[in-house]
């Protein structure tokens, strides 16, 4: 919590040099902004509602944010509450198999409980989430995680160039909207999270048959012929879940920051990494965190760069 976070700054200023407060204001910043917009619309503003449809922020999307930061903040009960909370507001049951695929193309808004629309006349070139070209490729290690004949994530998520050659796969979760190539609209919050957040909560107090029933009811929905699974003890359910939160969540954002909140190293697969003898990296490691450019520190006095650089 005493950690430099990042400049919270709530006016517009092109002359101010704001310098980074530590996180536990960051968060409490952020708290108090999630608990207005939610409680208190601003004059002129439309009313908040548990759902505005899914282009607009609602009732419902602000409670998940706040779900998210109480698990950040290993809030549990909080997390809990508040994750119970939005899924009832927005009263968007988990996607089936049917429509799990098209969510990512936009042809379902199934489970979306807040998303960022992107179109063909709205999005510049050199603004797009996405491309044609290929500057990522999904890990080996994430990719086993996955049954891939079985769950539908696999095929949703990764594109095989060629069948039975796994070493060119492509990620496909982003690849093309309805409307058009590149520009899928941005899912910021969905139910399957907020079952993912209620299962951590409930686990972290000892409720594994709690964290086990949110555990399965996601699992049902991804995977042909699943049975459900049980909790043998509290270590054994987050891992797991936290596995199920790579595999639902993957390259939305979240991996970083999971591994991060629960102290976690990095830890490659050789098959990952073959020009490099550097496989893993404790969860210490000053490394876990970028440098912040030179260009900034030097347009900015007050702004501190991170530990080790």
């Amino acid at each position: 919590p005493s950690a430099l976070g990042i400049p919270y700054t709530t006016t517009s200023d092109i002359s101010a040099k704001p310098a980074r407060q530590p996180v536990s204001e960051v968060i409490t910043a952020i708290e108090d902004e999630l608990a207005t917009a939610k409680n208190a619309p601003l004059p002129g503003a439309p009313p908040v509602t548990p759902t505005v449809g899914t282009i607009r922020l609602s009732k419902a999307a602000i409670t998940g944010f706040q779900a998210r930061v109480a698990l950040y903040k290993e809030e549990w009960s909080k997390a809990e509450t508040f994750a119970t909370e939005a899924i009832n507001f927005a009263a968007k049951p988990l996607a089936n198999m049917a429509e799990y695929p098209l969510i990512w193309t936009d042809e379902s808004e199934s489970e979306i409980i807040w998303k960022l629309r992107r179109t063909g006349t709205s999005v510049g070139t050199l603004w797009q989430d996405n491309n044609d070209d290929v500057f990522f490729e999904p890990s080996d290690k994430l990719k086993n995680l996955y049954d891939r004949d079985n769950d539908i994530r696999f095929e949703t998520f990764f594109l095989i160039n060629n069948p039975g050659d796994d070493d060119t796969a492509l990620i496909n979760k982003f690849r093309a909207s309805v409307r058009g190539l590149r520009i899928n609209d941005v899912k910021m919050m969905r139910t399957s999270e907020l079952y993912l957040i209620r299962a951590e909560a409930r686990a972290e107090q000892d409720n594994l048959t709690g964290a086990a029933d949110d555990y399965n009811m996601l699992r049902r929905q991804r995977i042909t012929g699943y049975v459900d699974e049980s909790f043998g003890n509290k270590t054994e359910a987050i891992m797991a879940i936290l596995n199920e939160r790579a595999r639902e969540l993957a390259f939305e954002g979240f991996r970083f920051f999971d591994l991060k909140r629960r102290g976690l190293p990095i830890n490659r697969l050789p098959s990952d990494v073959q020009s490099s003898e550097w496989l893993n990296l404790p969860a210490d490691n000053f490394r876990f965190l970028f440098p912040i450019p030179q260009r900034s520190i030097l347009a900015n006095p007050n702004m501190v760069q991170n530990p080790g650089y």
